[in-house]
């Protein structure tokens, strides 16, 4: 079966050796763009989604598989018969190259207007049904899917978050937490006290107050004002090392850790705070790739999280020479 895939353009090669790592059907066909793909694998639309999940393959970011292709003259009757079955709201979500052989501008309106005239109930922003259009030079490719097979429910695996009305926005590092969050389907409640290590300016600070917490800050420097006097914020001006060796007995429900050092550091003060997590709990850190870096280092760092189990791993749309993990702490057993 075919499938459209998006990645980040500098890493083409590797994504391309990932998906033939771990499916010995793929088959590479060609790139649609810098950073879209066209691929076929014998995997059902169930079984690669998970492969792409629990491997991890990590350096992917959506897919969507095609049903139909079409010229664009045929393209609303195409739309409108593969549609035709959806028994829930249907969110349309349109790409192009950068010569398509249909003018993008306006096609999702234009297709959920046909799509609403043959009575097929349509939501373009939360529909939980969702018709991929990918419009290329010479054709136009159609999946309808849904945001488990696709691995997001955003186009083409690049979300949009609006600034909180709250404390409005911080920087740019908070919404690759919150995408995180959705990425490896992270719960939302349940998080009473949380450590933020690397905190400054407080993107990710923000980002778990949202969610409900308190949250230990950690980082030498300063705090964004908005966060400095924060009734559910504590604020540690040191460094992860030093704040650890403070043998302080805080147990967190998460840990994040987006830290400006190597892997092996990041990784190293996230598992330091294992016993200061709650068992079931979360810890999310960012992995700062280093030019030259090689699928090798990458297999590295995820087999020294030890006694942490991965819950996942992708080169996130708002990660950038990096890749975002996350780790739980396993449940204790209950004789």
């Amino acid at each position: 079966m075919q499938f459209i895939f998006t990645c980040r353009g500098a890493h083409r090669d590797l994504t391309l050796y990932e998906f033939k790592r771990y499916d010995a059907s793929f088959n590479f066909i060609k790139w649609l763009d810098e950073e879209v793909g066209l691929a076929e694998t014998g995997l059902s639309r169930t079984d690669l989604p998970w492969l792409i999940r629990s491997a991890p393959i990590i350096f992917v970011r959506h897919i969507f598989f095609v049903d139909l292709m079409c010229a664009p003259s045929e393209l609303l009757d195409a739309a409108a018969s593969l549609c035709a079955a959806a028994e829930q709201p249907v969110s349309v979500q349109v790409r192009a190259c950068p010569e398509p052989c249909e003018e993008p501008e306006g096609l999702s309106t234009r297709i959920a207007e046909r799509l609403l005239s043959n009575g097929i109930e349509c939501d373009l922003k939360y529909g939980d049904a969702i018709l991929s259009i990918y419009v290329s030079n010479n054709i136009i490719y159609l999946g309808l899917g849904d945001f488990t097979e696709n691995l997001s429910r955003y186009r083409g695996g690049m979300p949009f978050y609006s600034k909180s009305p709250e404390l409005g926005f911080i920087s740019r590092a908070e919404f690759k937490l919150l995408e995180a969050f959705e990425c490896f389907a992270i719960p939302a409640d349940g998080i009473n006290l949380a450590l933020d290590l690397g905190a400054a300016p407080g993107g990710w600070t923000k980002a778990l107050l949202e969610r409900g917490a308190r949250v230990i800050a950690v980082d030498p420097l300063k705090l964004h004002p908005m966060l400095q006097k924060h009734n559910r914020v504590r604020h540690y001006a040191m460094t992860a090392e030093r704040y650890l060796a403070l043998g302080t007995d805080e147990r967190f429900d998460m840990i994040v850790c987006d830290m400006k050092a190597n892997p092996e550091k990041s990784i190293a003060a996230v598992k330091r705070c294992y016993e200061k997590l709650t068992p079931g709990g979360y810890a999310i850190v960012t992995l700062k790739l280093e030019r030259g870096f090689s699928y090798k280092h990458v297999l590295g760092y995820l087999g020294s999280v030890q006694p942490y189990r991965i819950v996942g791993a992708r080169q996130l749309f708002h990660n950038r020479s990096e890749i975002t993990v996350a780790l739980k702490k396993p449940e204790e057993n209950v004789n």
